[in-house]
């Protein structure tokens, strides 16, 4: 069996994690879309998450299912945003101490 020609598809990035593949797809296609992977990209087609692999150039490529749309997203984990937002407040801390200390010995 000949494999398809490439084409290419249409897609929309309302997020920066988020994007939205449109296509006709049948089932163990493959698509690559050109972006950086990292093992945090899920792939979801008719709400069921399909494979996402990487390709020899570090590309995203996704095996599909029958169906219309793929949803790609990035997904962080909980506890990333908690230790996000504990280094934030440490380093506002860090800052006012340095503050005091410069004004404490400027007076």
């Amino acid at each position: 069996e000949t494999p398809k020609k490439p084409e290419a598809l249409a897609f929309e990035r309302p997020s920066p994690t988020e994007i939205h593949i449109f296509g006709n797809f049948e089932k163990d296609e493959f698509v690559v879309f050109k972006e950086q992977y990292f093992a945090r990209w899920k792939a979801y087609m008719n709400n069921k998450e399909v494979p996402v692999m990487t390709t020899a150039q570090e590309m995203i490529l996704i095996k599909t299912d029958k169906g219309d749309n793929i949803l790609l997203k990035y997904v962080v984990l909980p506890k990333e945003k908690i230790f996000g937002v504990l280094s934030l407040i440490a380093h506002l801390g860090l800052i006012t101490i340095f503050i005091y200390l410069l004004r404490k010995s400027i007076l």
